[in-house]
Protein backbone atom coordinates (compact mmCIF):
# COMPACT_ATOMS: atom_id res chain seq x y z
CA UNK A 1 0.00 0.00 0.00
CA UNK A 2 2.80 2.68 0.45
CA UNK A 3 3.27 2.98 -3.37
CA UNK A 4 -0.82 2.93 -3.80
CA UNK A 5 -2.49 6.38 -4.67
CA UNK A 6 -3.89 8.43 -1.98
CA UNK A 7 -7.53 8.83 -1.79
CA UNK A 8 -9.69 11.51 -1.63
CA UNK A 9 -11.12 10.77 1.78
CA UNK A 10 -7.30 10.18 3.27
CA UNK A 11 -6.57 13.68 2.02
CA UNK A 12 -9.08 15.06 3.41
CA UNK A 13 -8.50 13.56 6.84
CA UNK A 14 -5.51 15.45 6.37
CA UNK A 15 -6.41 18.51 5.79
CA UNK A 16 -8.71 18.64 8.60
CA UNK A 17 -5.93 17.26 10.86
CA UNK A 18 -3.67 19.91 9.63
CA UNK A 19 -6.73 22.66 10.08
CA UNK A 20 -7.45 22.15 13.55
CA UNK A 21 -3.99 22.21 14.41
CA UNK A 22 -3.62 26.01 13.14
CA UNK A 23 -6.91 26.65 14.60
CA UNK A 24 -5.10 25.69 17.93
CA UNK A 25 -1.85 27.57 17.15
CA UNK A 26 -3.89 30.74 15.91
CA UNK A 27 -6.74 30.45 18.79
CA UNK A 28 -3.72 30.07 21.90
CA UNK A 29 -3.01 33.68 21.63
CA UNK A 30 -6.39 34.37 23.63
CA UNK A 31 -5.53 31.78 26.03
CA UNK A 32 -3.09 34.31 27.97
CA UNK A 33 -0.51 32.39 30.26
CA UNK A 34 -1.70 28.69 28.76
CA UNK A 35 -0.80 29.84 25.07
CA UNK A 36 2.43 28.14 25.42
CA UNK A 37 0.93 25.19 26.75
CA UNK A 38 -1.80 24.86 24.11
CA UNK A 39 0.61 25.36 21.67
CA UNK A 40 2.76 22.78 22.60
CA UNK A 41 0.04 19.91 23.23
CA UNK A 42 -1.16 20.92 19.46
CA UNK A 43 2.15 20.07 18.05
CA UNK A 44 2.87 17.05 19.98
CA UNK A 45 -0.83 15.65 18.81
CA UNK A 46 -0.18 16.65 15.19
CA UNK A 47 3.31 14.65 15.09
CA UNK A 48 1.58 11.82 17.10
CA UNK A 49 -1.41 12.40 13.73
CA UNK A 50 1.07 12.37 11.11
CA UNK A 51 2.84 9.40 12.54
CA UNK A 52 -0.34 7.81 12.73
CA UNK A 53 -1.39 8.47 9.34
CA UNK A 54 2.25 7.20 8.02
CA UNK A 55 1.97 3.77 9.64
CA UNK A 56 -1.77 3.52 8.99
CA UNK A 57 -1.02 4.48 4.96
CA UNK A 58 2.25 2.23 5.09
CA UNK A 59 0.32 -0.88 5.87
Amino acid sequence: MLLDQVTEPQIRAVQMVTAATMAAFVGAAFAGKWAAKIRMTAAILYIAAALGFVVWFAI
